[in-house]
């Protein structure tokens, strides 16, 4: 929700997430549940680090604050950037392929910039506050998700089994690599361009992964 703020002369993105009534404080057992506000936080421990980095291109996402009102959501209140998303097909009518169109060359360079940036900061220094990506657990996922692909017809399973294989080959191998922190959805619609810099959004789902996956998910 875009939001004019008056008394403060600036623009505001409001994100709201309603509690789960299930689980909401007085029911047997239950806590309240909301995502926005647990996500958010896993983004506030990664800025708290980052914030101390100076990076080429990448801009973090300001974050004016965040809470719980009363017994009934969540909320995360975002600085407005007024700039202009990356191109991606889920803007097109007919994409080209089945999850978005490559990346123009006129936007290569300053994507790697941005990876380069991410890459600056030493994951150590996230002391498990933001959660390492578990590669075999990963594989085993997507291979299960894969199922609901298969029944709709969007791929085979030689296709899926193929791709697996390919992934566990990879692993393996044991090769050494470079971790780094990225927001959890690095790719296009989450790019905002300004004058110098991007803006990357959408960081509540934050993980330290191997910088390969960063630039193979563009």
């Amino acid at each position: 929700i875009l939001v004019d703020d008056a008394s403060q002369g600036k623009r505001m993105i409001v994100k709201i997430d309603l509690l789960d009534a299930a689980h909401r404080p007085g029911k047997p057992k239950g806590i309240a549940k909301g995502d926005a506000l647990s996500e958010s936080a896993r983004m506030e421990q990664a800025f708290a680090v980052m914030k101390d980095y100076r990076f080429f291109k990448l801009c973090l996402p300001a974050v004016y604050g965040m809470g719980r009102y009363k017994d009934a959501f969540d909320f995360v209140l975002f600085k407005h950037y007024d700039g202009e998303r990356f191109a991606w097909s889920e803007y097109d009518d007919q994409p080209l392929i089945l999850g978005g169109r490559a990346v123009p060359v006129s936007s290569a360079s300053s994507i790697a910039m941005m990876v380069f940036d991410l890459t600056q900061v030493p994951v150590l220094k996230f002391s498990k506050k933001v959660p390492t990506r578990n590669y075999p657990e990963r594989v085993q996922q997507c291979s299960e998700e894969a199922t609901a692909a298969i029944d709709k017809g969007l791929i085979t399973r030689t296709a899926v089994d193929a791709r697996v294989q390919e992934w566990l080959i990879f692993f393996e191998q044991k090769k050494s690599t470079l971790y780094c922190i990225q927001n959890g959805d690095f790719y296009p619609r989450n790019f905002l361009q300004l004058s110098e810099s991007i803006v990357l959004l959408d960081w509540e789902s934050a993980i330290i992964c191997a910088v390969e996956e960063v630039i193979a998910y563009e």
